[in-house]
């Protein structure tokens, strides 16, 4: 069985040593983040940016599993990442890329013809 390690960092400095907290059934990475505000502008997020973006990473390499979990409500959000059927998922992307090309040239053309 493969054990459960953990390390902390803080403002980009390790602030513990890994050290064991018990048995994994499987492998894999835990990250927990949690923004500083003497660092970021915003300590607020936007699931649904994060989402798109973990989608991406997921889709471009191969065989990882991504999980995005916002447990800031009382009912957690979690998603995980990548689709089962990539095509579908490509397509998802796409079709939400042309919609915004079509609002972006219809407000553009709107503006235009004054």
């Amino acid at each position: 069985m493969v054990s459960f390690k953990k390390f902390l960092f803080a403002r980009g400095h390790k602030t513990s040593e890994l050290h064991e907290i018990g048995k994994a059934e499987g492998t894999g990475t835990t990250v927990i983040f949690k923004p500083d505000a003497e660092i970021f502008e915003t300590t607020v997020f936007s699931f649904d940016t994060l989402k798109m973006r973990l989608q991406e990473l997921a889709f471009l390499n191969k065989g990882l599993r991504i999980t995005l979990s916002d447990l800031r409500q009382e009912e957690p959000r979690v998603e995980s990442f990548p689709l089962r059927r990539w095509f579908e998922f490509f397509h998802y992307i796409l079709e939400r890329k042309i919609k915004k090309l079509l609002i972006q040239l219809l407000s553009t053309s709107k503006n235009t013809k004054r």
